[in-house]
């Protein structure tokens, strides 16, 4: 009963927690091993919207080996792929990527279009995560057109969402505004109340991006509404950054900090070094200068570590660039501003996308506004060039960048 209810109703509807609590009083009650694979499967998937990332993996792990035993194709596919959601969740994009591609070939051996589509759209997330935004695009658009071919329709607006997103990197707000309110009528037709937390958090940022901080920060406060009453982990969090974010912009950095102070923070690896970063940046127009150095140093200290992962990371790249200018202003020391300049060079070679040229500019004029020592003059100056730059050419670039990454889609069975 539990298999026909979980994923098209309860984890539709954001029931996770309960989920895995009826998961866990029959675990490792099954005797069938079709039966159990597909509940194992089923419960690592519960466990990675909530964000315990390695209780998911070992339950998916111990669902691919009975997959591989009984030689059921399809269920070692399913699994396979969302082992690479739990990776991509993580910050392990290179792994990831080469998990969705062998689930990818599988899924087209054995003819699985429904999995073949969600691969095609599970390499397109890592892939934007990693500042390839062409790559990404092509791989969203093959899964939308795989999704209206299968009629599947939830996974039709979740990657129009993701195209949305693409094109909100590239500086294109009212193409991607189109896109995400889509999404949105979509999420909110097939009832998908996660995919609907995702796309009010992804329109937000349009009205951020387009200079229109009190909607977006109405917005952001639906989003964060909403995750409340389904405990869906990624878009809480990414919903409390973005709310940050828009106070910031507001000259609210009370309110900022109630929502990115570490306290607050759900387990959520991928956006760990911005939430440290708006943290520092709150406590920087608060005056509260140590507090403020020691956030901008856990913000370095959070990126180094995803960057260790996937140094193409371009969340982190950004996040680590612009924790080291706090970390120049609040400690006034002169040997951290050659080593922000150096962050900065290492962030644009990977990212030159005018939509997160300008995010980036918004974030670092916040703490130039307290640089009385004139210490970011040449960070600051490189950065408005590179904005001058972009606004001239519409963005373009050999390599256009990411914004935050996002997690990837999972397969249900």
């Amino acid at each position: 009963m539990l298999q026909d209810i979980d994923a098209d109703y309860l984890r539709v509807w954001g029931h996770t927690r309960d989920l895995i609590d009826l998961h866990t009083r029959i675990y490792q009650r099954i005797t069938d091993p079709t039966l159990t694979g597909s509940q194992l499967s089923n419960m690592g998937l519960c466990h990675y919207r909530v964000s315990k990332y390695p209780r998911a993996i070992e339950l998916l792990n111990e669902a691919l080996a009975i997959a591989r035993d009984i030689g059921d194709r399809q269920l070692e596919c399913t699994v396979r792929g969302n082992l690479g959601s739990c990776r991509c969740c993580m910050g392990y994009f290179q792994e990831a990527i080469e998990l969705h591609h062998q689930t990818l070939d599988i899924a087209r051996v054995i003819e699985y279009r429904q999995l073949e589509g969600i691969e095609l759209g599970n390499l397109g997330t890592c892939h934007f995560s990693l500042g390839d935004y062409p790559k990404a695009i092509d791989l969203h658009g093959q899964t939308v057109a795989v999704a209206r071919e299968i009629g599947y329709r939830q996974l039709e607006g979740e990657e129009i969402g993701y195209l949305g997103l693409c094109h909100l990197g590239l500086g294109e707000h009212e193409r991607a505004r189109e896109l995400l309110t889509d999404a949105l009528d979509i999420a909110r037709e097939v009832g998908d109340r996660y995919d609907e937390a995702n796309e009010i958090n992804y329109l937000a940022r349009n009205y951020l991006a387009s200079g229109d901080p009190h909607r977006a920060a109405e917005l952001f406060g639906q989003a964060m509404d909403l995750t409340v009453s389904t405990c869906d982990i990624e878009p809480a969090v990414e919903a409390r950054s973005g709310w940050a974010r828009a106070q910031l912009q507001l000259g609210n950095p009370v309110a900022a900090l109630a929502v990115a102070a570490p306290e607050h923070e759900p387990p959520y690896p991928t956006e760990e070094p911005a939430m440290r970063l708006l943290a520092g940046l709150a406590l920087l127009e608060l005056d509260h200068v140590n507090e403020s150095a020691r956030a901008f140093g856990d913000a370095v200290t959070a990126a180094d570590t995803l960057l260790g992962l996937a140094d193409s990371n371009v969340a982190a790249l950004q996040a680590r660039a612009l924790a080291l200018s706090g970390l120049t202003v609040a400690t006034r020391d002169t040997t951290r501003a050659t080593a922000t300049v150096a962050a900065f060079t290492r962030a644009r070679a990977v990212t030159h996308a005018a939509g997160i040229a300008a995010e980036t500019r918004r974030l670092l004029e916040i703490i130039a506004s307290h640089d009385k020592s004139g210490l970011l003059i040449d960070v600051t100056s490189s950065q408005d060039l590179l904005w001058s730059r972009h606004a001239r050419i519409g963005g373009s670039s050999a390599r256009p960048a990411a914004g935050r990454p996002t997690a990837s889609r999972y397969a249900q069975r």
